[in-house]
Order: structure tokens, then C-alpha cells, then sequence
């Protein structure tokens, strides 16, 4: 029993000098460190300097230290936030900011920072759009279309009246027009209007008279009219729903001739620029295509400019409406929370113009002789806005 007892002490002793002899590798508490601050942002400079004046749509703010990826900084104008689209340590494009004020701070928070750091001086953000033509809201605009003057020309949908907008903003009524919806007005090249109506008919509007004619009636041709325009030679062209593109030549005056290009397609939109003729296919959306035009309306071949498969995540808005600037980049109207997108002709690129700062559902679009492109809004609201472009310009017609 003794040997038993001192075995077991034995074999207790043993048992605590292991234990107490063990090493553990345990990295030592990271609170006994010394505490290292990151090193903290700074703003050096800002383009455009001293203010985003109509017409800028991105920001680009230099400076160091800025966290990466760039989304990892959040950048504000006063308290509002602008979309971070680009970066590095030592610059940051940013989105313009949905604000108009003369004395802004900017300001860069990153996660890499204890703190915000802020730009030593005020900027300042300038307003680009407003209501134009004073017209009451929810009364159902239809079309409308800018002459060589700055004069606006807003057909109204009901009751169906043309208004016009003159240079400054102040509107006058011309009159009734006939009870059908119009989808689409042009200035003829007598400075009188054509406007599309129903789908079907086309109609010259006597601005001296306000006198209605019907010229074009594409029911007798079992085709719709919903979309055109005219060249600078006189030729209209013209099309809707599986209407092909018609050709209507300054000589004639006729329902016109088809093309033999789009049989088969929905036109949404028709534009001339540049002696070319632009036509929008959808819906689904599918594009837009051009054709060069000659004087006695001979069109050229069939050229893709824009597959709609290519505007990324924006494929789900439809488009309505087209315009272009005189850089021939194109700027087309959707139906969509973004109402204006922005193709960009040298790298084929897509942006939206003034994100979330212009109001929603473009359904008509057009650029006056200067820097002012006017928008007809649909959707709730119904009005007419114009959004100043800066230093930017239409494409000549």
C-alpha cells in the first residue's frame, strides 16, 4: 500500500513539473502597442476650381492619402453626398452634387481616417435646370420642338392647344388644334409647324392663321405616322410602328416612298444632324442607326450606332426621345428614374447627364441655337423644363 501511495505522489509531481515547464506561442496583446495614426487625407486642389458651373457633370477633387478602392471615401458638398465614380490615393471623380449654393465646403471622408478632412476654400455649385414656359402641372403635354430663334412650340394634348414659348420665357396660345394626339411637331422649312398626330395623320399648323391642314394622311397607306423630321434640303422623312422609314422628297407631296431599311421595326424617334438621318428602333429598344441623306432624299446605307446591348446597366430603361450635341455625342431621353443618357461617340462610353439632379421620364428632347436644351417631361408632372448645357452646343440640322 506504501509503494502504491508513493507511486501515485510519484507520478503527481511529475505530472505538475510538465505542466509548469510548457511554453505556449501566444503573440503578445496588441493594447501594449504604441497606437500608429494613419496618415490623414488632404484636399490640394479641385477641377473646375472655384465652382461647378452649368454644363460640368463630373468633379475631380486632388489631394493625398485618399483610401482605396475609392468607394472606401465619401465625399460631401456642405452635408450633401456626391457619388464617388473614380480614383486613387491622390485623386478622387466625383459625380455633381444635387445642390446650388454659393459658399460650399468640401469635404472627403475616408475609412482610412479618424476624421473628415476639408477643402481651405469655398466652392461654389451653380444651378443648370428650371421650369420654362410656365405650365401648369398634369396638364398632358404632347411634343415639342425649338425653331432657329430659341422660340419653344408645345403641343398640349388636351384640350389640344399649341403654345409658344418665345427667347425669354414668356408663352402665348396660338389656338386650338384638332382633338387627336400629337406625338411629335417639327418646324417646317417655311417656319410654319408639322405636327404628327394619332399615329396616323400629319398636319401643317399656320402660325399666322392657326389654320390646321391635314398633308399626310398614312392611314390611306394602312401605316403609322408617330416620328419626324425634315433635312436642310426640305425632304421629311417619317415612320411609326412597322411603317418602314418614309420618305416624303421636298419636290413631292405625297405620302411618301418607303425605304426598304425598317418593315419590320417600331420607330420611336426620327432626327437629322449633320446631313445624316438618325432613326431609334424599339420597343424592346434595339438602337439607334443613321443614314447619310442627299438632296432629293436618296438615303445611304444602314450604319449601327448605338446597340442598345451595349449601354451596360442601363438596359432596362426604354428610350424615347434623342437629341445631339455638336461634338455628336448623343444625349437621349428615357423613361427611367435617370432621365437623360449620354453616349459618348469617341469610345462608345455611357454616363447620365446631371444624375439624380434633373427630374425623371424624358419624353421629348431638344436643343435651342444656344446653350439651352429643353426637356418635356412626363410621367406625374407634365411640364416643360430647360437645362442649361454651359459651354456645350446642339449639332447643327
Amino acid at each position: 500500500m506504501e509503494k502504491y501511495q508513493v507511486a501515485r505522489l510519484i507520478l503527481i509531481i511529475s505530472l505538475f513539473l510538465l505542466i509548469i515547464g510548457c511554453e505556449y506561442d501566444v503573440a503578445e496583446p496588441g493594447w501594449y502597442d504604441d497606437y500608429t495614426r494613419p496618415p490623414e487625407p488632404a484636399i490640394s486642389g479641385i477641377e473646375p476650381a472655384d465652382s461647378a458651373t452649368a454644363g460640368i457633370n463630373l468633379i475631380k477633387i486632388y489631394g493625398s492619402n485618399f483610401a482605396t478602392p475609392p468607394i472606401a471615401n465619401k465625399v460631401y458638398f456642405n452635408n450633401v453626398g456626391s457619388e464617388v465614380v473614380d480614383g486613387s490615393n491622390d485623386y478622387l471623380v466625383v459625380r455633381r452634387p444635387n445642390l446650388v449654393a454659393d459658399s460650399v465646403v468640401v469635404k472627403v471622408a475616408s475609412d482610412s481616417a479618424d476624421i473628415p478632412v476639408s477643402y481651405d476654400r469655398l466652392y461654389k455649385v451653380s444651378k443648370v435646370w428650371q421650369k420654362y414656359g410656365g405650365f401648369v402641372e398634369n396638364v398632358e403635354l404632347a411634343a415639342l420642338t425649338v425653331d432657329a430663334n430659341g422660340n419653344l412650340y408645345v403641343v398640349q394634348r388636351s384640350p389640344a392647344t399649341v403654345y409658344k414659348v418665345d427667347s425669354v420665357g414668356v408663352r402665348t396660345s396660338f389656338g386650338n388644334a384638332t382633338r387627336t394626339s400629337a406625338t411629335d411637331v417639327r418646324v417646317s422649312p417655311d417656319g410654319n409647324l408639322v405636327i404628327l398626330k394619332d399615329y396616323r395623320r400629319i398636319y401643317r399648323y399656320y402660325l399666322a392663321t392657326q389654320e390646321e391642314v391635314e398633308w399626310l394622311d398614312s392611314k390611306k397607306t394602312s401605316k403609322t405616322a408617330k416620328s419626324g423630321d425634315y433635312d436642310r434640303f426640305g425632304n421629311f422623312y417619317y415612320g411609326g410602328v412597322e411603317t418602314d422609314l418614309r420618305v416624303v422628297a421636298a419636290i413631292e407631296d405625297s405620302t411618301g416612298v418607303e425605304s426598304g431599311f425598317y418593315a419590320s421595326d417600331e420607330i420611336q424617334c426620327i432626327r437629322v444632324f449633320n446631313d445624316y438621318l438618325y432613326v431609334m428602333i424599339g420597343s424592346p429598344p434595339t438602337g439607334i442607326w443613321r443614314h447619310s441623306v442627299s438632296s432629293d432624299g436618296t438615303l445611304g446605307a444602314k450604319e449601327l450606332v448605338l446597340d442598345w446591348a451595349d449601354v451596360g446597366e442601363y438596359t432596362e430603361a426604354i428610350p424615347r426621345t434623342f437629341t445631339m450635341t455638336s461634338t455628336g455625342d448623343l444625349y437621349i431621353g428615357l423613361e427611367y428614374e435617370q432621365s437623360i443618357m449620354i453616349w459618348n461617340s469617341a469610345d462608345n462610353s455611357v454616363d447620365l447627364l446631371y444624375k439624380d439632379i434633373v427630374p425623371s421620364y424624358a419624353v421629348h428632347l431638344e436643343w435651342g441655337p444656344d446653350r439651352y436644351l429643353y426637356m418635356l417631361i412626363g410621367g406625374d408632372e407634365w411640364t416643360v423644363i430647360q437645362i442649361d448645357m454651359g459651354s456645350l452646343r446642339g449639332a447643327s440640322r
